[in-house]
């Protein structure tokens, strides 16, 4: 059924239906009953179902007057409206349309089954080439349909309309979020409109393994691609105000070279991360050139209890713990936290590994012990064959191996 042979599966219950009739077995032919009902409910309320059964995409470019621009594809498999799907491409905008189309048939046919048609809404750059590319990806011809007739035309139709609700809904939601961003600047008065905000958090291991984070979300949803993290050194075992230095002043040296600064700075750590920012802002002479707002957690770490301080003298700022503000900022903040967690658990089992991978019957089970119950290689390093047999479970033949092994760093 999910390959679209629907009407197969529909006449083979069919025919176990009335078998099971004639068999007098009535419960079973009741309950295949049922089970064609809603398959040709699926179909009716869902689908739209051509004379001929056949494979087929449908793609074509849909545009609005602000400048959106995606390409929808319909997919028909046993000629039956299969799925839709809608995709933006990147720098779409402005560009012609013939082009667009043609940069996205490569792409998304890459490595992907082709059916024998494709209807296209739009015709496409180089009508040739990408001909013979479709062919020497799928293997066979590929048809392309540049005029639709018939059930194409309608099946087209369709897709223009899936498109265009896609877009509306796009716009809605844009709206939306722009709303959203107007609030939090007026809420926390910042001189710059939050287009782009960073958020910094710092992540150790009792002190060690220091890593920072950077989370960048534009138009206030997150951009992974921007996203980065720093290995903090040089600095005093746990002094989080230090990682935020070191951090922040490589991140705003950068953008002093390449000229792309957040519109909102964002910590995590209240005031004493904060000043720090602040005093990191001042001493590079960017005064002025965006805003910077810390976040500190609330009693008991809850989320929806968090303050949020613009100025060092302020009293802070507490919202509603229902305020879409509260929780784009929370959001923001969680995924900071996440990212450097996850970066500092990388690095220590990347140090872990490194250190104990060579050594011969310590296996990957065994290092996630020592890993558990000491913490760090340093500690590893230093712990006796007693500490190591009873803290991490391992075998007196293992802790003697670990021990011999770094007896030279004791």
């Amino acid at each position: 059924f999910l390959e679209g042979k629907s009407r197969q599966v529909i006449r083979d219950k069919t025919d176990a239906m009335l078998l099971a009739s004639d068999e007098l077995n009535f419960e079973r032919a009741a309950a295949l009953r049922d089970q064609i009902e809603m398959l040709n409910s699926i179909q009716t309320k869902q689908f739209v179902t051509a004379e001929k059964a056949e494979d087929a995409d449908v793609v074509t470019v849909v545009s609005d007057d602000h400048g959106r621009v995606l390409v929808q594809v319909l997919m028909i498999r046993g000629g039956d409206v299969w799925g839709s799907s809608s995709h933006t491409p990147k720098h779409a905008q402005d560009a012609d349309v013939s082009l667009v189309l043609s940069a996205f048939l490569v792409q998304y046919y890459a490595g992907r089954d082709i059916p024998r048609r494709l209807i296209l809404g739009q015709v496409p750059n180089d009508v040739e080439g990408l001909t013979d590319w479709l062919a020497v990806q799928a293997g066979r011809a590929i048809q392309l349909v540049l005029q639709a007739r018939g059930q194409a035309t309608q099946w087209l139709k369709q897709a223009m309309d899936n498109g265009q609700q896609a877009l509306l809904s796009q716009e809605i939601a844009d709206s939306q979020q722009m709303a959203l961003l107007n609030k939090l600047q007026t809420v926390f008065a910042l001189t710059h409109f939050p287009k782009r905000m960073e958020c910094y958090d710092i992540s150790h291991l009792h002190g060690t393994q220091t890593v920072a984070s950077q989370v960048v979300f534009l138009d206030g949803l997150a951009h992974k691609a921007h996203y980065r993290r720093f290995n903090i050194t040089g600095i005093t075992p746990g002094d989080d105000p230090a990682a935020m230095r070191q951090v922040l002043r490589r991140r705003l040296l950068r953008a002093q070279q390449d000229d792309v600064f957040p519109n909102l700075l964002i910590v995590d750590g209240g005031k004493t991360q904060l000043n720090m920012a602040i005093e990191m802002v001042s001493e590079l002479g960017l005064q002025g050139r965006f805003d910077v707002l810390s976040v500190a957690k609330g009693e008991g770490r809850k989320a929806g209890l968090e303050t949020f301080y613009r100025d060092v003298t302020d009293v802070g700022i507490q919202l509603p713990s229902d305020d879409p503000v509260a929780h784009l900022l929370q959001r923001i903040r969680d995924e900071a936290h996440r990212f450097a967690i996850t970066g500092q658990q990388q690095k220590r089992k990347s140090a872990l590994q490194s250190g104990l991978e060579a050594l011969p019957g310590i296996g990957p089970k065994t290092r996630q012990k020592l890993l558990r119950a000491l913490g760090n290689m340093s500690a590893i390093k230093q712990a006796d064959v007693d500490t190591l047999v009873a803290t991490a479970g391992i075998t007196l033949k293992q802790a003697q191996i670990i021990v011999q092994a770094f007896e030279h760093e004791r």
